[in-house]
């Protein structure tokens, strides 16, 4: 198992949209690799890209593969290739020596240098101290938006702590420069990463709570550099930012809005209202976590949501109440589409799976006006569209092997 381990790559960064495996194989045979067995590609609907994970088994090829898949593009966009190390995986991080870990921030973007700064080149800068040590950094990981776009920020860990250092040092000595990457040294854990944010999203306060009102119940934890509330038809909201007045502190917001929520979120404010304070995100990551809490109510209800399809074509909701209702209590049913009878089909939600089940058992083929009702558990549209692209994946790379690997024997 151990050997097999050593010829894994991880991928990181891969556009959903864009990504097949048969194109990530035609890269590969572009460089004279060639890959025996599809990836497994992660396709979570939550996370902004796809991840994967290959195995190419002759050494050669392998190292070729990590080496070339360091970092590469697929329709443009920036990916990237991690070969396995063991000290490196989520459950062996006592192994990996916390200081050969920097965070790095103010990397150039569109936005301040007129164009992103790619992982390579974020690669040969925090390698510069040392050209002729090739690759002194182990892995490194730009932050990006989900359109692929850099957040200006990212993460580091070289080979060593002497790496590291050199590499600290080095931007210390170049910190007027123009187009300097200002570094902050050892990150303790991964929730020293998670809390690197100044900037506060609150609701769920007073609505006749003034400025001032606000101000005073978030200065007790630090320096209120400024203060915004918003009115909204649901209700007011507002945003809270800490920052030193030294301006090289760069510590001090993130510190003092962490504290905030941790003494804040969830305080009871009266009249049945809980403080909500929280780090306010982006609109990209606000997306991202609606995306994931909408999955995630759906998913719990799945066992008690039922597709219901070839009823007749003048059944109404009411007509399908009288039949499910026996089997139990029916929170919900919605018919799809109204203006296209013969083709409608619903869903119908039950209180619970146990009745769901019972009435899929009973109901599943049955007449109905002699018409057989066809029945089975919902499924979520995210899941289906995986399911079908994973199986579009499988196929694409199938026909990528015949038509270029047809002379091999593996």
């Amino acid at each position: 198992m151990q050997s097999q381990n050593k010829n894994l790559i991880y991928l990181y960064d891969l556009p959903k949209a864009e990504f097949t495996s048969a194109l990530l194989a035609g890269l590969l045979k572009d460089a004279g690799i060639e890959l025996e067995h599809k990836p497994q590609i992660r396709r979570d609907p939550t996370k902004p890209f796809y991840s994967g994970i290959m195995c190419i088994k002759n050494e050669e090829m392998y190292k070729k593969a990590a080496e070339f898949l360091r970092y590469f593009h697929i329709a443009g966009k920036p990916c990237r290739g991690l070969a396995f190390d063991n000290s490196l995986l989520g459950s062996n991080l006592t192994k990996t020596n916390e200081n050969c870990n920097i965070f790095v921030r103010k990397i150039p973007t569109v936005r301040t240098h007129g164009k992103d700064m790619t992982p390579a080149e974020f690669d040969q800068r925090m390698s510069s101290f040392d050209p002729a040590q090739k690759h002194p950094v182990k892995s490194l990981k730009i932050s990006m938006n989900e359109d692929h776009t850099s957040r200006g920020y990212g993460f580091v860990c070289f080979e060593t702590p002497e790496d590291a250092a050199k590499a600290c040092e080095m931007m210390d000595e170049t910190a007027t420069h123009q187009e300097c990457i200002a570094v902050k040294w050892n990150p303790k854990d991964r929730q020293d990463i998670r809390r690197m944010f100044n900037n506060l999203y609150v609701k769920n306060y007073p609505d006749n709570f003034s400025d001032e009102d606000l101000k005073n119940l978030f200065m007790p934890f630090g320096n209120v550099a400024s203060l915004a509330q918003i009115n909204h038809t649901n209700g007011k909201f507002a945003f809270v930012c800490y920052m030193s007045e030294d301006k090289n502190d760069h510590q001090y917001g993130p510190e003092k809005a962490f504290e905030a929520i941790e003494a804040l979120n969830g305080r009871d404010m009266g009249d049945g209202k809980q403080l909500y304070v929280k780090p306010a995100l982006a609109a990209s990551k606000r997306k991202e976590e609606l995306l994931r809490e909408t999955i995630k109510y759906k998913n719990s209800k799945k066992r008690c949501n039922l597709y219901v399809k070839n009823f007749e074509p003048k059944f109404t909701e009411k007509d399908l109440a009288g039949i499910f209702q026996e089997y139990g209590e029916i929170e919900s049913i919605k018919m799809f589409p109204i203006d296209k009878a013969e083709k409608a089909y619903a869903f119908v939600c039950f209180k619970t799976p146990d009745q769901a089940q019972q009435a899929l058992q009973y109901c599943h083929n049955r007449l109905f006006n002699q018409r057989q009702l066809q029945i089975c558990h919902y499924e979520l549209k995210e899941f289906r569209q995986i399911q079908d692209e994973e199986t579009k994946d499988k196929l694409g790379f199938q026909q990528f092997k015949q038509l270029n690997y047809q002379n091999n024997h593996w």
